[in-house]
């Protein structure tokens, strides 16, 4: 018989997983949810529970019913009947089970495209953290960048700075693709919580000449990373922004040596 150490682990921990499945039956409200939450934390082991977890989402018990969402989030995929059933509870449920919703619904990816209305919807939430949460459960199951950029524009312009950031976080991976959110990635240049973030996604995504007046106030800026920008910029349109080549100059005399640097590389590549 094979008595080594991992075959002794692997067995100590097929009999908990056993030991859990039947405590999330259990008539006792309390243990039921304890066991729901120690499958959480199980790996991939409790998979082969999927269906009776799937049940408790119509358990009497709304800290259950909570604790069922996070363990089929936690396993990252789920029957279309769990998911309409997870939809449903974030549709009639209040914030908090909304919040359970999402978040389930995030992990699962593509699979929970039929609740796509649902996290649509809860982008219009008056709470910011909801609105976070459907924003990165959008980001995960929205398919296409067709589909996903009007919904990081949107969330740009959101009032909360985390719904802002993650946007901008969002936008990066999208490059050449997210030319449209250039004017409004320049305006967040004048919020210094947004600055950073949004110099980030505007080194990623190429020069636009649309925007070349854009860029050129970028030059006038307070801030030194936003005029390095704004020559980088300019310099990427190549002889096209020939019209800056003045106030490229004049950036030769900025007090910030690596503003003066990045103004000659500029005017080296409209020159040509």
């Amino acid at each position: 018989r094979d008595r080594s150490p991992s075959r002794g682990l692997g067995d100590v921990y097929k009999r908990q997983l056993e030991a859990l499945g039947e405590l999330i039956i259990d008539p006792d409200t309390v243990l039921r949810e304890q066991a729901l939450m120690a499958l959480t934390h199980a790996g991939d082991g409790p998979a082969g529970y999927q269906d009776q977890v799937a049940v408790l989402l119509a358990d009497p018990s709304t800290g259950v019913r909570h604790a069922a969402m996070r363990v089929l989030g936690a396993m990252g995929e789920t029957t279309p009947m769990a998911i309409a059933q997870i939809t449903w509870l974030g549709q009639t449920g209040g914030k908090e089970t909304l919040r359970h919703a999402l978040d389930a619904l995030r992990r699962m990816g593509e699979q929970a495209e039929s609740a796509l209305p649902l996290l649509r919807q809860s982008l219009q939430h008056e709470e910011a953290s909801i609105r976070l949460s459907a924003f990165e459960g959008l980001m995960a199951v929205e398919t296409g960048s067709e589909k996903r950029l009007p919904i990081m524009l949107k969330a740009l312009e959101d009032s909360s700075t985390p719904m802002r950031h993650a946007s901008m976080k969002a936008l990066i991976s999208l490059k050449d693709e997210a030319a449209p959110a250039i004017p409004v990635l320049i305006q967040r240049l004048n919020e210094s919580e947004d600055r950073e973030l949004a110099l980030g996604a505007l080194r990623v995504v190429p020069s636009q000449m649309t925007y070349i007046e854009l860029y050129l106030q970028a030059l006038r800026h307070d801030d030194p990373g936003v005029r390095a920008f704004g020559c980088r910029a300019l310099g990427n349109l190549g002889s096209a922004a020939e019209k800056a080549l003045t106030e490229l100059r004049n950036m030769r005399r900025d007090r910030y040596r690596f503003v003066r640097e990045q103004a000659n590389e500029a005017i080296k590549q409209i020159e040509g």
